[in-house]
């Protein structure tokens, strides 16, 4: 695996609910955060895995997913990450 750099750790609270947002160029960079994170990671991300492989696609079974459908008007994973938080 790829030497992982974290930049502002110092920044981040010691406890209580947190976002990340994150760019990813690859669809293992969620779970090298999973991997470096020391807290529960939940995701939000789109609904479609149409290029990823097989293993990927069923990552979202294990971790707490919940898709954002492009294009639409559904606010699923907006009232998710909001039960999440509180």
């Amino acid at each position: 695996m790829a030497e992982i750099n974290i930049y502002g750790k110092e920044n981040l609270p010691k406890d209580g609910p947190l976002i990340v947002v994150a760019n990813h160029f690859s669809f293992l960079d969620p779970v090298a955060m999973i991997r470096i994170s020391p807290w529960p990671i939940e995701f939000l991300g789109g609904a479609q895995f149409p290029h990823a492989p097989q293993i990927v696609r069923s990552l979202p079974q294990i971790w707490g997913y919940y898709p954002v459908f492009r294009g639409t008007a559904s606010t699923y994973a907006l009232r998710a990450a909001e039960s999440i938080l509180k």
